[in-house]
């Protein structure tokens, strides 16, 4: 087990699945006509549907992980 106070900079994560609250987020700027391809829940099921397995970059003031993606344009879809 690691301890809890050591960064976990430039540790491996996989993401797994997209949080229901940026699902909901989605859903309702789709609801009000807003269209949004750059939304967190589409961007995490583009990571998850071509590499879910990232490097944990930097930690914010809130304790969340950070990590950088790049993706392939050359589909056109961005």
């Amino acid at each position: 087990m690691s301890d809890r106070n050591q960064s976990p900079v430039g540790d491996s994560i996989r993401l797994l699945f997209v949080l229901n609250c940026d699902l909901a987020r989605r859903e309702r700027a789709i609801a009000a006509d807003i269209i949004d391809r750059d939304s967190t829940a589409t961007v995490i099921e583009r990571v998850i549907a071509t590499n879910p397995v990232d490097r944990i970059e930097r930690m914010d003031e809130f304790g969340a992980a950070w990590f950088k993606v790049e993706f392939d344009e050359s589909d056109g879809i961005h």
